[in-house]
Order: C-alpha cells, then structure tokens, then sequence
C-alpha cells in the first residue's frame, strides 16, 4: 500500500498523470509477477497467493486509471483480460468483482456490468462461504446501482430501502437510496435523507456535500444561502468529532458548489 501511495504521489500534478500512472504499475506488476514465480518455485503458497491477488488488484487499478484518462474503450478491452485468480479467496475475488463491476458501470457498459455481478452473487451464495458482511452490502448496492443505470428507477429504490431497513444507519446505503430518489423524482425525500446523513449520522465525504448542494440548487433559488448554512453545519460536526469523520477542516469550495 506505501508502495502504490507513493506513485499516486510522484504524479501528482504532472500534465500526463495517468499515463505516468499506468506504467509505474505495470512496473509494479512484472515485480509482482517475478516474486510470485519464486515463491512457487520455493513451493511457498501463501507467498504465491499474496503476490498473485496483489497482481489482480493492480490489474483493476489500471483499468482505473483508464476510465479516468477518458480510455473508456480501453478500459473495456483491458478488463475484459482480468480473469479471477482461483488461488485469492472467496472474499477477495468478491471484492474483485465488485470493484470490476463499478468500473463497467462507469464506462457504461451495463450488460457486462450485470454478468460480472452475477458471477459474484452466486459466488458468495455458496454453502460455507464466508464473505464480509461489508463487501456483501457493497454487493447489493451495486445491484441497485445496476438497476439505475438501466433506468429502472422503482427497482432500484426498493432493493436500497429493502437493505436500509436492514442496515438503518450505513451510509453507503442511505446515500444511494438519495440519488435513487432523484432519479424518481423524489427530491424532497433524497434532500431529507442527505440532510440527515451529515447532521445525525455526522459522517460527511465530497460527494455527499457535492450532492446535497446540487439538491439545494433543484429546490430553491436561495440555494447559496443553504450552502453555507451546510458549510457551517459541517464545521459544527467536525468540531464535536474532533475533525475525524469529516476529515478536519480541509473542505474546498468546489464540494460545496460554491465558485
């Protein structure tokens, strides 16, 4: 993770960051691909494994840096090749599939996005699987997420209020059941549930803020004066907090939709 942290960092800023991106973790892979071939010759499987599921992620990583480059074609070809490792786990192949899954959805490629969906649902319906209840809800949501970018708009609001009634208080879930009802032309509702995600829940994070502003926008003229009263709001939470669920005070206008 140190290792990853500092190529993100060595390219900050720089006009091709993307490109830099992508071949500091292809060069990271060919490392993990020579660590991985000792330790199967040292016949060490846990090595073997780590460095294998290390290969994976850095795989989707650039699928990743792809979509961001606007290589949506690309990022399609390249994900197409990622084939789940059998050595990693249940939970990690899920988590893989997960992460693969969103990436479809962001290119929009929404049949491919339900098909590796599918491969991971059944996967962790297996008997005696025992997959992370987190990644589980990241699963569902995803289903939901799934439903919306098919405009199937009522599915995806019953399948979100379905896990919030399981899950009351998680944010993932609240937040998309938010955006789920924009979509459905419940902006009221999306701006209560949004607005109650950093006042009572007080975990705050830029698409929240970014959302809940556009909200302000949709429902009245006098949305700068929300903004700021959301502004204050936050600084109240993150002084009860500590600053630790709204990451300090480092909040830039842009999240507020303030320029």
């Amino acid at each position: 993770s140190l290792r990853l942290l500092l190529l993100k960092l060595q390219v900050l800023g720089t006009a091709d960051a993307h490109r830099r991106a992508i071949m500091g973790l292809y060069a990271l892979s060919s490392e993990c691909r020579t660590l991985a071939q000792k330790a199967r010759s040292e016949k060490d499987e846990e090595a073997f494994k780590m460095w294998k599921s290390r290969l994976s992620d850095l795989g989707i990583r650039v699928a990743g840096e792809l979509v961001e480059m606007g290589e949506l074609e690309t990022a399609r070809r390249h994900l197409a090749t990622l084939e789940p490792e059998p050595a990693i786990t249940e939970a990690e192949m899920l988590e893989m599939c997960i992460r693969k899954t969103l990436l479809l959805l962001k290119i929009g490629d929404t049949q491919a996005a339900e098909e590796c969906l599918a491969t991971s649902t059944s996967s962790s319906e297996q008997p005696h699987s025992h997959t992370d209840e987190n990644l589980l809800i990241q699963q569902n949501v995803l289903s939901a997420l799934t439903a919306l970018s098919t405009s199937n708009y009522t599915s995806a609001v019953t399948q979100l209020q379905t896990l919030n009634s399981t899950y009351p208080s998680n944010p993932l879930i609240l937040h998309n059941l938010a955006i789920a009802n924009i979509y459905s032309n419940n902006v009221s509702t999306a701006s209560s549930i949004l607005e109650s995600l950093v006042s009572e829940t007080e975990i705050v994070f830029p698409t929240l803020l970014f959302n809940l502003s556009t909200v302000f926008e949709l429902r009245t003229e006098r949305a700068r004066e929300r903004k700021l009263g959301l502004v204050d709001t936050v600084v109240e939470v993150g002084v009860r907090g500590g600053g630790g669920q709204v990451g300090g005070f480092e909040r830039g206008v842009l999240e507020f939709k303030l320029t």
